[in-house]
């Protein structure tokens, strides 16, 4: 961004809203050095996390079992 990183509790605070107390970690990588992917399950409920820590927005696509997403990361 054009303000710099945002400082960690902004990040974690941020990714605590998705992951829910007691949801489980799965499997999550990215081909993309910059996107760093974590995803946690809670009961029928999935939630994927996308991390970018590059200055500048990319694109990515979000492949699971029976489908995919694309999305933009900022």
């Amino acid at each position: 961004s054009a303000t710099g990183p945002l400082p960690l509790h902004h990040v974690l605070r941020s990714w605590f809203a998705y992951v829910r107390p007691g949801a489980l970690a799965v499997e999550a990588t990215s081909d993309d050095a910059h996107l760093l992917a974590t995803a946690f399950r809670d009961g029928n409920a999935l939630s994927v996390v996308v991390l970018n820590d590059d200055d500048d927005a990319r694109n990515a696509t979000l492949t699971l079992r029976g489908g995919s997403l694309s999305q933009p990361f900022e």
